[in-house]
């Protein structure tokens, strides 16, 4: 599809025989106008006069009656109906969609949007972006004060993303707070975190799909995750530290010192303390969010894959208030770091693999999501003898 043809079906409200520029021209020059990094109207009009060739010949234009001026421009697009536009440019990426990509869903509030006589309102857009091809594939607007995730539906209806891989961006704060002086994570927070990453996985399920998987990269959150395994498993502290990503035997110690005195601090009993009570003494968000989110997949029946140190150490949490949630939980990677086996063990459960990997980000999910389709589809499709016909001789 040509750029000059993208917007045919967007309806003219001009008066036919009266109008000196078509609405294709109009239109697609504003669009290109954009994409050269053009700030307004006036910017739009001069770049059209200075390419006027290439856009007639490379991109079949007409501009039988010239570049139109930046006063035709501002009055055509105060008539225009938004949602067709919108589904003009659906339409268009459509052609340019494929499965198998990695689409991210992100928001961001855009430059020179604050209205006039407004501070601090500039329009927050949530976009899909196909990392790929570099190119936005949807985006939505959403309020100053709303969340971000409630447009993620909206969004998922817009595109094709069969077989693709969706990473949302779904930042709570900066960072936690200490916890060797004060709790990681404040309530609200809390309940933000919870909501959110049940949310996000609501929606991914209202779109038909049955299977999610949590892996983490674990950098910088080993300590809160041994922390909550030493609760959890009731387990002392330096059977749960591991040395990470290279850590000496002296930075080791001290490790175990540091997150001892943190214990002491916030002084969770193991077999009383809640969800809410270790989530917010020792955090973090990541873990948190993955905690809401587990919890809503078992209860949407979906099958949780759970990968690595980290993700595992929000399943014991998630599975201390809820142990029905191991019902659904498939453990596909046994982690390099030291705690994680025993975390397995106390679990009682064994993983599909155990490759002396330590990659994390969900590599173990990746890998054995494989061996857990092809057992779903032994159990359902594979023929029995009778089905096939096979003598019993």
């Amino acid at each position: 599809m040509e750029i000059s043809t993208i917007f045919v079906n967007t309806e003219d409200y001009r008066v036919i025989g009266r109008c000196t520029h078509s609405l294709s021209d109009i239109l697609g020059l504003s669009l290109c106008g954009i994409i050269a990094d053009c700030d307004d109207f006036t910017e739009i009009e001069d770049y059209g006069k200075d390419n006027i060739i290439f856009l007639q010949q490379a991109l079949n234009f007409s501009f039988a009656g010239g570049i139109p001026s930046l006063d035709t421009m501002e009055r055509m697009f105060k008539h225009l109906d938004t949602k067709e536009l919108q589904t003009c440019f659906s339409s268009f990426l459509g052609n340019l969609q494929a499965s198998n990509q990695h689409l991210a869903i992100d928001g961001k509030e855009l430059r020179s949007t604050i209205p006039k006589g407004k501070k601090h309102s500039l329009v927050r857009m949530v976009n899909v972006w196909a990392t790929d091809l570099d190119i936005s594939f949807a985006q939505y607007q959403v309020d100053k004060k709303s969340n971000e995730i409630t447009a993620i539906p909206a969004l998922l209806d817009m595109i094709t993303c069969e077989n693709s891989v969706i990473t949302i961006n779904a930042k709570i704060a900066k960072q936690t707070a200490n916890y060797l002086i004060s709790k990681a994570i404040t309530n609200e927070q809390l309940e933000h975190c919870l909501t959110q990453g049940a949310q996000i996985v609501a929606d991914i399920h209202a779109k038909g799909c049955n299977v999610i998987g949590f892996g983490e990269m674990g950098i910088a959150n080993t300590s809160s995750a041994a922390i909550l395994m030493s609760i959890c498993c009731k387990s002392l502290i330096e059977n749960c530290v591991g040395k990470g990503t290279g850590l000496s035997n002296e930075q080791l110690e001290n490790k175990i010192q540091v997150l001892r005195k943190a214990i002491l601090h916030h002084n969770l009993d193991n077999e009383t303390a809640t969800l809410e009570e270790m989530l917010m003494a020792f955090g973090g968000f990541e873990i948190a969010m993955m905690c809401g989110a587990m919890l809503k997949a078992a209860e949407l029946k979906m099958v949780v894959l759970v990968d690595g140190f980290i993700a595992t150490s929000a399943f014991l949490v998630a599975h201390h208030k809820e142990p029905l949630v191991k019902e659904y939980a498939i453990f596909t990677h046994q982690s390099d770091e030291q705690g994680h086996k025993k975390m397995l063990d106390f679990l009682k459960v064994k993983p599909i693999l155990n490759l002396n990997m330590r990659l994390g980000e969900g590599m173990g999910c990746a890998m054995a999501y494989p061996i857990v389709s092809a057992a779903a589809n032994f159990l359902t499709e594979m023929a029995s003898f009778g089905s096939a016909g096979v003598s019993e001789k």
